[in-house]
């Protein structure tokens, strides 16, 4: 019964993260980009990065600056354990399943610390709560928690919530929240679902959906944003528009670049850079390709993907990182990132200009790092891995 449960749950997030376009066009017989033909034979594999452990629906893995790795669970839990493959046991670090509305897309999306988590002992976190009236299908929250003086784990009731934002479909949550080198938090939100962004989020400056949020620590909204004292209804926290899914956001340590893999509609896949100002063309563009464009935008006049991928070689990007560790030192500087669908892993360079294939894990989720900047990857089959070389 558990195995069935297990599957049913993929195949749902399957569905869910997928096109959800409503159309059978899933551009087969399309060729690929000649850079992501990959390689003859797969470098890389995944092995389980702690055994003895297992997760129920790992979302989100990241560490505190220290030699603890933190996994989010979609219903709503945090667990802690040590960096060491071989640590036998978690401990719960917070619980909020009491609070977060799951099933489907929704659930515990996103989970950060503060760049002064040693000092002030905060951390973020980006849920689903239940909708405040019947017109609305849940709220999205960003919310702030604190570990209190001589603690080990997060007080459930030092909740301070930052933002909230009415979602009118249960998809297309986004979900990533980060602090950016310029110490700012950001957070990335979906169209508000449904097909084809029907309500028109994404290329809307006077809603938080379809975005890349920009705030301050406390939640407030910092003066050199970008649509900063425009007036008129538009929402000044907006970093950035014009995403449909922007499943997994992370930024590069090294240089600063702000990273986003974009689920498509019915054809394409993207990643993107983002930068202040941009305007990422959703729903006027998916990818590369035009959408639904009455007015004929041009092209030129959106920031357009560092990279994109057809619908033969997957469909639901899962946005990864900039490698920075040690232990792979062919792959220091190029972005990992995958394919719920497909479970592909690919390696790309930072100017988008060639990708290769590293190996094939059953529903890559999330990416993320140990302290030590060593690359981690959620799967829902439960487990946590980690990349070895084998040529």
């Amino acid at each position: 019964m558990q195995i069935r449960l297990r599957n049913l749950l993929l195949l749902l997030w399957s569905f869910a993260l997928s096109s959800c376009g409503g159309s059978s066009d899933t551009g087969v017989g399309a060729t690929a980009p000649a850079g992501l033909r990959g390689l003859s034979q797969p470098t890389y594999r995944a092995v389980p990065a702690f055994p003895n452990l297992s997760f129920n629906t790992p979302v989100v893995v990241t560490h505190a600056g220290d030699n603890r790795v933190f996994v989010a669970e979609l219903a709503g839990t945090v667990r802690v354990f040590q960096d060491d493959p071989s640590t036998l046991s978690s401990a719960i670090f917070l619980d909020l399943s009491d609070r977060v509305m799951t099933r489907g897309e929704r659930g515990l999306l996103g989970l950060a610390f503060h760049p002064q988590f040693s000092e002030n002992g905060f951390l973020y976190v980006h849920s689903s709560a239940a909708p405040e009236n019947p017109n609305q299908d849940h709220l999205t929250v960003l919310s702030r928690f604190q570990v209190p003086a001589n603690s080990q784990v997060a007080d459930p009731s030092s909740e301070v919530r930052l933002l909230k934002a009415a979602q009118p479909f249960s998809n297309h949550n986004g979900g990533s929240i980060l602090f950016g080198n310029d110490g700012k938090l950001y957070l990335a939100l979906g169209d508000g679902g449904g097909s084809g962004d029907s309500e028109g989020n994404a290329q809307s400056l006077t809603t938080v959906l379809g975005k890349v949020l920009r705030l301050n620590d406390d939640g407030s909204i910092p003066t050199d944003n970008p649509f900063a004292g425009q007036g008129g209804g538009v929402r000044e926290e907006i970093f950035a528009y014009g995403f449909r899914n922007p499943f997994r956001m992370s930024v590069d340590t090294q240089t600063g670049f702000l990273w986003l893999g974009d689920v498509g509609e019915n054809r394409v896949e993207e990643i993107n850079q983002v930068v202040a100002g941009g305007n990422y063309g959703w729903n006027l563009f998916e990818g590369d390709l035009e959408f639904d464009n009455p007015t004929n935008v041009p092209p030129e006049s959106i920031n357009r993907p560092i990279f994109s991928y057809t619908h033969d070689e997957g469909q639901s990007v899962t946005g990864g990182l900039v490698y920075r560790g040690r232990e792979l030192p062919d792959l220091v500087g190029r972005y990992l990132f995958g394919d719920f669908v497909s479970g592909k892993i690919w390696a790309l360079t930072l100017d988008g200009a060639r990708s290769e294939e590293l190996f094939q894990l059953d529903s890559p989720v999330g990416f993320g790092t140990t302290a030590a900047d060593e690359l981690l990857i959620c799967s829902l089959d439960g487990q946590i891995y980690r990349l070895v070389f084998a040529p």
